[in-house]
């Protein structure tokens, strides 16, 4: 699943000397997030590492959002292709059973990515831009489209929104913060998510 930057950046072929200069910002990139994270390092001092301009960085990624996005695009195609695969799933499982799967895929996405997700969607210039991207608006879909299969009386689009607060960054960081560990935050977000699917 693409960003939107990348997306429409997928529409016209990239130059060879554009394609080397991306990969070596985002190689850069990785690099220096093994000791750091994302929030200490300055843009300036990324394009130093990658050996390019601070021109041609922000030519390649125009803020920071889509620096953070394009560094976790390979895991987005990858959490894509497991919906696509239906996780292993008989095609005849229970959709409450397809809902929580998708749902234990999401939290562990947005839990693994949590420090460079709640720094790209910081560092978007619109404050509510996080919920109009592509990436929420495929998640929102996936999670409504399960809701319709459960043939639920409220609305499945607010419903949605409401199940994907719980595997917001932002929330997740919060209680991290507070010494809650993956295994017992996953276990109260589907705690909620069974009561509202009853």
């Amino acid at each position: 699943m693409l960003s939107d930057a990348r997306a429409s950046a997928s529409l016209a072929p990239e130059r060879a000397d554009a394609a080397r200069n991306r990969q070596k910002i985002l190689t850069a990139l990785r690099e220096m997030l093994k000791t750091r994270s994302m929030r200490d390092i300055c843009m300036d001092e990324l394009a130093q590492k990658a050996e390019v301009g601070k021109g041609t960085l922000y030519r390649r990624f125009a803020d920071r959002s889509a620096l953070c996005l394009a560094v976790l695009d390979e895991d987005e195609r990858e959490l894509q292709a497991q919906v696509l695969a239906g996780f292993g799933l008989e095609r005849s499982a229970p959709p409450r059973d397809k809902l929580l799967v998708l749902f234990r895929a999401l939290f562990d996405f947005a839990f693994d990515h949590a420090d460079m997700l709640e720094e790209a969607f910081t560092s978007m210039r619109e404050p509510l831009a996080r919920f109009r991207g592509a990436p929420y608006d495929w998640r929102r879909r996936l999670v409504a489209r399960r809701l319709s299969d459960l043939a639920l009386s409220t609305s499945t689009d607010t419903t949605a929104d409401a199940l994907l607060s719980l595997v917001d960054p932002g929330f997740l960081l919060f209680h991290v913060g507070n010494g809650k560990t993956k295994s017992a935050l996953l276990e109260e977000v589907e705690r909620i998510l069974t009561k509202i699917v009853a």
